[in-house]
Order: C-alpha cells, then sequence, then structure tokens
C-alpha cells in the first residue's frame, strides 16, 4: 500500500501516453470534444484578452510578449481553435497578433511531433506567434522552443503568464483523503496488474486501506490548511488534492514576476456538498485512467495564497471549468467580467448534452430551424457540424428550403470549414461539407470538397460515387461516368453507381 500520488498510477499513464501518441484522439480511444471545442476556445480567449486589457490600464507598454502555455496540449486542436479566437478577436482591440506568444507542449514526443507539423499551424508558425516544447512542468526548468530555438529560463518573463490545462489535472498525481467521524484518514491504494501499457488499466484491480493521518501531513503549509478546514468542513467523504496541478503551477509560475493565470477545463467538483460518501476513488478507466479534479480546494489553495479564484456559477455539473490566479499586484475587473460573461450561463457541458445523448447524436431536432439554432449556439464547432451532418441533408430532403435557411448554412460552413483541424479519422468534414453542398445545389463548391476529401482522408467509393453524380448535375456525362467508372473499380458491390452508368448510357 502506498499514498495514491506515489503509486505507479502516474507512472504509467505517463507511460500510456508516451506510446499511444496522438492515436489516442485519432481513433476516439480518449474523449476530446468536451475540453476542445469552439466555445470553448472563445471564452478563453476574451479571458485572456481581458487580462491583457487589465496589464495595460495599470503598466506600461513593453515589447515582451505575452505567453500562453498550454500544459499536456496532446493533440494539439484546442491551441488550434484558441490561437485562431484570439486571431479574430486582436483587431477589436488594436492589438497585433505578435504581442503573444503561444507555446504547445506536452511530456509526449509522438504528441509534440504532430502538432508541429500539423498544416493548420503554418500560418501561425511564419508569424512567430506558435512554438512547441517537450515540457514537463512539475520537473523541468526552462521551456527549450523546437521552432526558434529560444531557451526560456525561470524568472525571464515581466508580463503575466497564462497557463491552459484542459482534461489534464485529472490525469496528473493526486492524493487521497476521506474524513470519517470529523477525523482525516489517508486513502492508500495497491495497483495489481500485469499487462503491458496497452491494456495496463483495463485489467488493473485497485484495493485500498484508510489509515487515520494528521492535518499537518504535507511540508506546505497552505495544503495542510486545507486539510484541516475539511476536517472541520465534512462529515464522512472522500476527496482528492490534486498534488500534481498545484505542483504545476508552483513552478510555472517561477518562470515570471509578475502573476499566473491559470484556465482549467476538467472533471471535478466544485461543491463540497457533492463530495463523494465514504467512497473508493473515482478512477475512471478509457484507455488511460482519470480522477475527478478538486476545484474546491484549488480555489482554497489559490484564495490562501493571496490569489483570485474564479468559477462557473453551476458547480454541480460534472465539467468545471475555472480561472484562477496567483497573487495579481493590481485589480482584475475585466478579467472576472469577461469570466463571469463567458461561464455564468451555458457550459460546456451543457453544450454536450444538447447535442449528444447516451454518446450519440441527439435526434430529437425535429426541423432545420432548431438544427441551425444548435449550430449557432455552438460557434459552429466543426466537430458537432459534422456530427450533425447527415440529419442536416435528410432535413434539406424532406423540407422546401427558405432562402433565409440557405444563406446561413451557407455561411456558416464558411466559418467550420475555417477552423477544420484534422484530427478523428472518422470525421470527413470535407466530406460532409460536400454532400451539403451539393443539396444546395453549389455543385462547384461540392466538387471541391469531395476532393479535398480524397486529399484529406484517402480515396473511397462514396467520394468517388458523390463525384460523379455532381458532375452529372453539371450536365459533364462524361466525367460523371469516369468517376462513376473508378466506383465500381473500388467497389464492384456498389449498386448506385452500377445504376448512373446504365442513366448515362
Amino acid at each position: 500500500m502506498t499514498s495514491l500520488s506515489k503509486s505507479k498510477l502516474w507512472e504509467k499513464m505517463q507511460e500510456y501516453y508516451n506510446n499511444i501518441g496522438p492515436e489516442a484522439w485519432q481513433e476516439e480511444v480518449v474523449p476530446l470534444q468536451i475540453s476542445s471545442n469552439k466555445n470553448l476556445a472563445r471564452a478563453y480567449a476574451n479571458i485572456i484578452l481581458a487580462q491583457i486589457n487589465d496589464w495595460h490600464m495599470h503598466n506600461p507598454q513593453t515589447n515582451e510578449p505575452f505567453y500562453i502555455i498550454e500544459i499536456g496540449a496532446g493533440h494539439g486542436k484546442f491551441s488550434y481553435y484558441v490561437l485562431k479566437c484570439l486571431q479574430e478577436f486582436f483587431p477589436n482591440f488594436n492589438l497585433p497578433l505578435n504581442s503573444i506568444k503561444f507555446i504547445v507542449t506536452d511530456v509526449a514526443e509522438k504528441n509534440i511531433e504532430m502538432c508541429e507539423q500539423h498544416p493548420a499551424f503554418k500560418d501561425f508558425i511564419n508569424q512567430g506567434v506558435v512554438d512547441f516544447a517537450i515540457f514537463n512542468a512539475m520537473d523541468d526548468k526552462e521551456i527549450k522552443l523546437r521552432h526558434s530555438g529560444q531557451t526560456i529560463k525561470q524568472g525571464d518573463f515581466t508580463k503575466p503568464i497564462f497557463m491552459l490545462s484542459n482534461y489534464l489535472f485529472d490525469s496528473l498525481a493526486h492524493d487521497a483523503f476521506q474524513v470519517r467521524d470529523k477525523k482525516l484518514h489517508e486513502v492508500q491504494i495497491k495497483i495489481d496488474s500485469d499487462a503491458d501499457w496497452e491494456e495496463y488499466f483495463a485489467k488493473a484491480k485497485f484495493s485500498y486501506e484508510y489509515l487515520p493521518v494528521n492535518t499537518d501531513y504535507y511540508e506546505d503549509p497552505v495544503l495542510n490548511q486545507i486539510l484541516t478546514s475539511y476536517e472541520k468542513d465534512l462529515d464522512d467523504n472522500t476527496f482528492m488534492i490534486p498534488i500534481g496541478g498545484i505542483d504545476c503551477v508552483n513552478e510555472l509560475k517561477k518562470f515570471t514576476s509578475a502573476h499566473l493565470v491559470l484556465l482549467l477545463a476538467d472533471k471535478g467538483h466544485a461543491n463540497i456538498a457533492l463530495f463523494d460518501e465514504l467512497n473508493e476513488p473515482d478512477i475512471t478507466e478509457h484507455g488511460s485512467v482519470s480522477l475527478m479534479v478538486n476545484f474546491d480546494a484549488l480555489k482554497r489553495y489559490f484564495l490562501a495564497c493571496k490569489g483570485e479564484a474564479m468559477l462557473m456559477a453551476n458547480t454541480s455539473v460534472d465539467f468545471q471549468v475555472a480561472c484562477y490566479c496567483t497573487e495579481p499586484k493590481h485589480p482584475i475587473p475585466h478579467t472576472k467580467h469577461a469570466f463571469m460573461q463567458e461561464l455564468s450561463g451555458a457550459s460546456p457541458q451543457d453544450i454536450v448534452d444538447l447535442c449528444y445523448y447516451n454518446d450519440e447524436v441527439s435526434d430529437f431536432y425535429k426541423n432545420l430551424d432548431q438544427m441551425l439554432a444548435i449550430l449557432n449556439l455552438t460557434m459552429w464547432d466543426p466537430n458537432i457540424f459534422h456530427d450533425f451532418s447527415e440529419m442536416i441533408l435528410d432535413k434539406i430532403e424532406e423540407e422546401d428550403i427558405s432562402i433565409e435557411q440557405d444563406a446561413a448554412l451557407l455561411h456558416g460552413m464558411q466559418i467550420v470549414w475555417d477552423y477544420f483541424f484534422k484530427l478523428e479519422k472518422t470525421a470527413d468534414l470535407p466530406f460532409a461539407l460536400g454532400s451539403i453542398y451539393y443539396a444546395l445545389d453549389e455543385y462547384e463548391l461540392a466538387i471541391k470538397f469531395y476532393k479535398l476529401s480524397i486529399d484529406e482522408f484517402g480515396i473511397n467509393a462514396d467520394n468517388l460515387y458523390n463525384l460523379a453524380i455532381t458532375y452529372q448535375a453539371m450536365d459533364d456525362d462524361p466525367t460523371a461516368r469516369d468517376y462513376a467508372k473508378q466506383t465500381l473499380n473500388l467497389d464492384p458491390e456498389y449498386t448506385a453507381a452500377t445504376d448512373l452508368l446504365a442513366e448515362l448510357a
């Protein structure tokens, strides 16, 4: 038996991500939509801009950029979304985009290689706005940027730095405790698994012991203060201390003489009334494993260190978003207002619940106007658009589409494509766009996107056949015949292509 934070769980977690790399998300083994979507990216971008405004109100202008460092960026999609939103917003404040420097970091070499080579980042790289680094915030004392060759050391910055962490703290070291009859106990763990990295967690068996401990458990007096408060405030409950995430913050803030702004989105608890009763720690397996993050403990930690803590108004949902600041030297009213504006109403959990049910696309939207409303609410998020595209096609065929609906779709699809970031192997967004353009009689655009489908996701019978019927609609029968024949070469049983050839003959 050992403390949860000292168990081999975290070493095996890093081994898993080092080995699987981007495949964890490309094959949709690890969930990502709730933490990597346009709504959340826009919220972060607005909070970042508000913090920059707060800084400029109290400090002279300098050429030093504001550093935005995503820790555990993984697949890089969320980094790209935030950059796109900042690029969109900055002109409204007369800010050049190079007033920021966005650093995409991860501990896994495979992940950083994919991000660095991803074509979506190309323009940002050329502008010197984004760079990449292998970085472990708990251990590394410097950040070596792979593109510029710059080495960032502790104490290098005089402006606030932004730490972005989505679905990271739930995978970093935690300690587990219980309060039993107003007495603090540590939950110690034993892990049995003889499987390799790929199936280690699926086959792992966990056993626990509960040992009485004092509230002076840590060397950090602030953590002990939190344990004391929980021993007093709780009756019979289990709770976590996200010690790995706290260590990351304490190490990263050493890079600046100003303060650190942590933007955190993760599964977790922000209300102590929702802490588990005397149950085992909630370790969820999904390829790797994750735990519920204690947002309340983080709030107590930052406030005890004379910082700031902003939590969503809805503290009852499982997915929480928060903004924490280490001790700022000036008021930050714009930051607080931006957080309240962005996250006092609908949350990322609400968006997912509107769009999906039991991990399937919600099918209770009865007409095209309702679907357009959802797409507007989700800022025309590419993944959500892709998942709804078949239902949109069905509604276009069922209804007499209006001029207004046609214009809304054409406008929205431009936004969708502008934010395209190729990741999941099954999310053929160009094909979905091509199909809807075809349904709207926009044949040239349909051809463009069917060919992009081939370029991005490979040739298959479906994109070849759809090219054939699009050329037929444009009265280009020879080209239509050629694509129909190519379809049958790939799939001789594709009866629609056989029927099309007969019709063309």
